[in-house]
């Protein structure tokens, strides 16, 4: 077996040990020894420097970098003897804390070499729909608007973008976003000069940093938030209507497939001087609040449902801590493609 070292990537091929004198050791660190396969006076092949050892064939073991590649099962021992398994050729990613989710491939391994020396595997993750992050942007007296983007999203999320833009004139819906679907849009909301917009996209990596939204020729106060759901794909959407009041009805949907998402999605306005807050629904968890004083609103809250598909899930109520207008969406999301991501397969710390 081959170890090349090619910074803070290792990669293990077939055909015997061969490491050079500046490798692995600034890999994988001197504290604490891991004993090589075989252990002992028993042999092995030794990557490091053992107590009998050298580079190639160690007697004890030491720092072994074969060793950590047994732990994860990247090589087996068979007669105390490390032998290629079927995972040989895949890459080791070594770092500082926790992994980015941007770094590594599908089955590839990832070392901590901080104090914890935890190791993690990329696999698919994931049976169900399930709420990764959300982020909020406002922005005032602009036509456009840059809504952030969540921490952590993987390929093959499903992005949620929504939210209202208050305009002083005439209303003028919000510009789809090259890539993205629009899913459902409102004008002339509130007192004849606001807009609302649903939009969803599976995430491929090329979002950027932001998501250029426009009202043209409008100078408008945003209120947009995006959300990741990870193993989610898009399925139902039931859109509510404006109901000035302190119970905002999120209107009844029918999945398509069992063990939807649920998501209660509201958006509105808030009377000059007040900033509301909302009660989710019996049984959904609150994910995201943005309110501000006179101007605008919005919050998204999630629930899993248990079965549910072809039966339809009947209303619920979004509590507002004042009358307010404001309009409620209910939207279903469906099993979707798992993402690769890290999972912390164990730890090698003494």
């Amino acid at each position: 077996m081959t170890v090349s070292d090619s910074g803070r990537k290792v990669i293990f091929r077939p055909g015997g040990v061969r490491v050079s004198s500046a490798g692995v050791r600034g890999i994988v660190p001197s504290p604490p020894p891991v004993r090589s396969p075989g252990g002992g006076q028993g042999g092995g092949h030794g990557i490091g420097q053992g107590p009998g050892g050298g580079r190639g064939h160690g007697r004890g073991g030491g720092n072994s970098l074969a060793a950590l590649a047994l732990a994860l099962g990247a090589v087996s021992a068979t007669g105390g003897k490390v032998v290629p398994s079927s995972r040989v050729g895949l890459a080791w990613y070594t770092g500082t804390g926790a992994p980015a989710n941007t770094v590594g491939a599908l089955n590839e391994f990832y070392y901590d070499q901080a104090g914890t020396r935890d190791v993690y595997q990329k696999v698919l993750s994931g049976t169900s729909p399930a709420f990764r992050s959300a982020t909020n942007t406002q922005v005032a007296n602009n036509a456009a608007c840059a809504a952030s983007f969540p921490s952590g999203v993987a390929a093959f999320d499903l992005l949620v973008a929504f939210g209202v833009a208050y305009q002083t004139s005439t209303n003028v819906p919000v510009s789809t976003p090259s890539g993205w679907t629009l899913r459902a849009a409102t004008t002339g909301l509130i007192f004849g000069s606001g807009v609302s917009a649903i939009f969803t996209r599976i995430a491929d990596g090329t979002e950027g940093a932001s998501l250029a939204l426009t009202t043209p020729a409008q100078a408008s106060y945003w209120n947009m938030t995006i959300a990741a759901f990870s193993t989610a794909n898009f399925d139902q959407l039931a859109a509510g209507v404006l109901t000035t009041s302190t119970t905002i009805t999120g209107p009844s949907v029918t999945p398509s497939a069992s063990g939807d998402l649920l998501l209660q999605i509201m958006m509105g306005f808030c009377n000059a001087g007040t900033s509301p807050t909302v009660t989710p629904p019996a049984g959904f968890t609150d994910r995201i609040a943005s309110y501000d004083a006179g101007r605008t609103g919005v919050e998204l809250s999630s629930k899993l449902l248990a079965g549910g598909s072809g039966t339809p899930t009947g209303t619920f109520a979004n509590t507002l801590s004042g009358s307010q207008p404001w309009l409620a969406t209910t939207v279903a999301l469906k099993v979707g493609t798992q993402a690769p991501s890290w999972t912390r397969a164990g730890s090698l710390a003494a």
